[in-house]
């Protein structure tokens, strides 16, 4: 892909055959068919520094493009990470808001108990139900984060958008 192996090649010799073979008419009517083979010898000689400099260059590409991949990989693999972070974190909030929603519920039907035996007003029942109804939205809201970072961590585990 970069030509290490062919610049490393040209610093040796390379012999290569040539040739061609040529039918001819006569026009009495016969063929005569002419031949030719013959050796080329190259030797790099006086393309020393070239020879290097390409060496050089096929190396460095060779360098850039590993880099590059570990870029990638080591890019891909912190996406991954932090989108599980968040959804871990975002699943603790879900557990933590739906454990304020049962709290809130449980402490709604005691405020809607005590007003209808008697023993409270009508004004801690609406509070009970605001703090409820505030607790089901902050339950709403969390699953709607965590679905969100479900979808990006799904992104970043199949290898993003590009």
């Amino acid at each position: 892909m970069f030509g290490i192996g062919v610049a490393k090649a040209a610093f040796y010799p390379s012999l290569s055959l040539s040739g061609n073979i040529q039918p001819t008419n006569i026009s009495g009517g016969g063929n005569i068919t002419t031949w030719a083979l013959g050796p080329s010898l190259n030797l790099p000689i006086f393309t020393g520094g070239t020879n290097r400099a390409n060496l050089t260059r096929a190396e460095s590409k060779a360098v850039q493009a590993r880099l590059a991949w570990e870029s990638a990989v080591l890019t891909a693999i912190e996406e991954v990470e932090s989108s599980l972070a968040a959804y871990r974190r975002d699943a603790r909030n879900v557990a933590a808001q739906q454990k304020l929603v049962a709290t809130s519920s449980e402490a709604l039907e005691l405020t809607r108990t005590n007003f209808s035996v008697g023993a409270g007003e009508f004004s801690d029942v609406l509070d009970s139900e605001r703090s409820y109804l505030q607790a089901q939205q902050s339950l709403a809201l969390a699953l709607q984060q965590q679905a969100a970072n479900f979808v990006s961590l799904s992104e970043a585990a199949a290898g993003g958008t590009q």
